[in-house]
């Protein structure tokens, strides 16, 4: 039994609902720790022992679209956008 299982879902606090179009990414312990917007992409911490990185997913549908290896957990992720 998972003492902290970690889901991330598209939420629509007017409606009450989650977005049944969006694809939940869930994980084993407490391992998704920050989720950032980059135009279209979502770029989200996972620090999974084993294999931590960055997941990036489509913010549109929550599809995988990669993931990039760190040597170490991701804490928090940081957009700079330019003019």
């Amino acid at each position: 039994d998972d003492p902290n299982p970690t889901t991330l879902v598209r939420f629509d606090p007017s409606k009450g609902v989650r977005d049944s179009a969006f694809r939940p990414v869930a994980t084993t312990g407490y391992t998704l720790w920050s989720v950032a917007k980059a135009s279209s992409v979502l770029l989200i911490a996972d620090r999974t022992p084993e294999k931590p990185g960055i997941r990036v997913l489509s913010a549109d549908d929550g599809a995988a679209l990669g993931f990039v290896p760190t040597k170490l957990p991701p804490v928090e992720l940081l957009v700079l956008r330019q003019n």
